[in-house]
């Protein structure tokens, strides 16, 4: 518990001090979240987006929000993840704030979500959205790292990423021709720092077949509590009511 309450205090720190940089006129302007992607090569992602294979890479950001998600300024892609039927989960705003960060990110567009997209066989590993990123059709599963009942682990990260890569390749092989997909990305939610770091850790140790050509994006989140809770039928249809 100590760890979190800190990685929360110096989150609002860096909220504090990125405001106090910005001219007022600026500040006022920010109304829901930025990006910092201070480790990440724009440049570089965007390379292996584009290629025919792309080379598994695990790149990392970081999410700062700095007010309440039911008040993000959510672009289409994010409002129609918000609105649409998923295929039972409930941690809608998870793919939705992964749906808005790609948006930022690379300008994504043209989503179709996890209820949409067509595979070749029913009962089939799914993707979470498709995406047009570049001209490309990109596939995208959301996966969220937190400590819930147990502190996280090494062994948790690796059991998540080999879970989540081979369930992305077998949706991108099970797709029809309509929703196929090349490049693929696993977007990780972590909660904290030290989350990311077992991941990134476990994602080196994983063997080279393994990680096939999925891209690993690791968005630490600090202590937002609703990226890793599941909202009950009530908040949903309040959530649909609200963005459709």
């Amino acid at each position: 518990m100590r760890k979190i309450t800190s990685v929360h205090s110096i989150q609002q720190s860096i909220q504090r001090s990125i405001l106090s940089k910005l001219p007022k006129i600026q500040s006022r302007q920010i109304t829901d979240f930025i990006i910092k992607t201070d480790t990440l090569n724009y440049n570089e992602i965007r390379r292996d987006i584009l290629k025919d294979e792309p080379v598994p890479k695990f790149y990392w950001n970081y999410f700062i929000p700095f007010i309440d998600y039911r008040s993000f300024n959510y672009g289409t892609n994010a409002r129609k993840v918000l609105t649409s039927i998923n295929a039972g989960g409930n941690s809608i705003i998870s793919e939705a704030v992964s749906a808005e960060i790609m948006s930022r990110m690379f300008s994504a567009e043209s989503i179709r979500t996890e209820m949409e997209i067509e595979y070749l066989f029913s009962n089939w590993k799914i993707a979470d959205f498709t995406v047009k990123m570049f001209n490309k059709n990109v596939g995208i599963s959301v996966t969220r790292a937190a400590n819930y009942k147990d502190t996280f682990s090494l062994s948790d990260a690796d059991i998540l990423l080999r879970k989540k890569i081979v369930g992305l390749v077998l949706a991108r092989n099970g797709t029809s021709d309509k929703d196929s997909w090349q490049t693929s990305i696993l977007h990780i939610l972590a909660q904290e720092s030290r989350i990311k770091n077992l991941l990134h850790k476990a994602y080196k140790r994983l063997p080279s077949e393994l990680k096939d050509n999925i891209i690993i994006l690791c968005t630490v989140t600090g202590t937002s509590d609703y990226i890793y809770k599941n909202l009950k039928k009530g908040e949903i249809e309040e959530l649909i009511d609200k963005f459709s």
